[in-house]
């Protein structure tokens, strides 16, 4: 036998179809010639049919019961009640911080929500704390740092009411089922706790955003102190040589061994000839060149938008056939200074930077009180430094 709503294979003897819940025609069975009896009297129109016995009750989504979320609840423990699958509650999913207090549901939301609402406060409360110093690494330098403790947190506590708002969905119904033993005018509606829960989620979400805006406006101040800040001292060689700002530029910024020779080699296809003349000639051939990282903006247009000046000069000939020169960049009271190399192949000027040196500006002998970079530290320079302009 099929089902004349749905179409689905039922048992001969099935009174109401389990998939879409359509009650059945009974099958009359086929008189018997031989045997005369009279024809039971047909039912009135509209009277119910009772089902067969043993059968489940049949499940008719009309069903519907006064008062709010009473027609839904009323419907979906019928569907229980038929042996059907509970439906997928949107509202415990999405919303179930607030719907299951909403609800009365008081020992669901201390299991589920009572101890995620309070490590979701407390951690997105200690990532709002440490956030100047983010803030002002990106303000000065656009550097981003690593995450650190604080926002894994906040990571881990997002992925958790991930999994809790899935599992309140899932199994809400089938739990409010229970706790009312199938009756659907047992289910509560409780505004004031409703009240109160949104309340408490309103103050927390106040500090949270004070803290934010504190560390913002406090980043923000130390953001514009970052160049003239000694580092202080920590048994680290480089720190006597360079200011904050150029520290943590050099230890914020990784540059991986297969990427460095890219932002320290580069060309120039622009320059009109074969050799140079003068410190401008070097100036031009270096301003103009494209290193191997990125071919859509010159070291030029890099090195105005992220350094304070930078100047070319000290142009010799070397003894390969090429030149020699230097490049310091001024950040601050921090100075560094990259030797740079210049030869020609076919129609092009190629372009070298190494040895960089570290030292501040305000050094009274800065060549005698340097600190010797790695080519390493000098890629990480030049890849914050383009960073910084396209960020700009």
């Amino acid at each position: 036998m099929y089902c004349s709503m749905c179409g689905k294979k039922l048992s001969d003897v099935a009174s109401f179809c389990p998939y879409c819940g359509a009650r059945l025609a009974v099958q009359q069975p086929v008189p018997d010639s031989r045997k005369a009896t009279a024809a039971p009297a047909a039912a009135p129109a509209g009277a119910a049919v009772p089902p067969a016995a043993g059968a489940q009750p049949a499940y008719s989504p009309a069903a519907r019961a006064p008062g709010s979320g009473q027609a839904y609840y009323t419907a979906e423990f019928e569907r229980q009640r038929c042996g059907l699958r509970p439906s997928f509650n949107a509202a415990a999913c999405f919303l179930g911080f607030w719907h299951t207090l909403y609800r009365g549901c008081w020992a669901r939301f201390l299991a589920l929500y009572s101890w995620l609402g309070v490590a979701t406060a407390v951690a997105f409360a200690f990532w709002a704390h440490g956030f100047e110093y983010d803030w002002a690494m990106w303000w000065a330098l656009r550097i981003w740092p690593q995450p650190g403790p604080a926002f894994v947190a906040v990571v881990l506590v997002l992925l958790a009411q991930v999994a809790v708002a899935a599992y309140n969905g899932l199994t809400f119904n089938r739990y409010l089922y229970q706790r009312c033993r199938g009756d659907a005018r047992a289910v509560w509606q409780s505004t004031g706790a409703l009240a109160a829960g949104a309340s408490v989620c309103l103050v927390a979400a106040m500090l949270v955003l004070v803290l934010f805006a504190a560390s913002v406006i406090n980043g923000t101040r130390s953001a514009g102190r970052l160049s003239q800040t000694p580092y202080p001292q920590q048994g680290q060689e480089i720190t006597d040589y360079c200011t904050l700002e150029m520290y943590l530029i050099l230890s914020g910024t990784s540059v991986t061994p297969e990427k460095e020779a890219q932002y320290l080699n580069g060309a120039c296809t622009n320059f009109p000839g074969t050799f140079l003349h003068s410190n401008e000639d070097m100036e031009s051939v270096g301003e103009n060149a494209t290193l191997y990282c990125d071919s859509t903006v010159t070291l030029g247009q890099v090195l105005d938008a992220a350094t304070d000046s930078h100047v070319w000069y000290f142009i010799e000939k070397n003894a390969a056939g090429g030149y020699d020169g230097n490049l310091c960049c001024f950040v601050g009271d921090s100075v560094i200074d990259f030797y740079v190399t210049v030869w020609f192949e076919g129609e092009n000027a190629l372009v070298q930077l190494s040895n960089p040196l570290l030292y501040l500006a305000s050094s009274p002998s800065p060549y005698d009180d340097c600190y010797y970079a790695t080519s390493q530290q000098g890629a990480a320079f030049l890849k914050w430094a383009y960073a910084y302009a396209v960020a700009s």
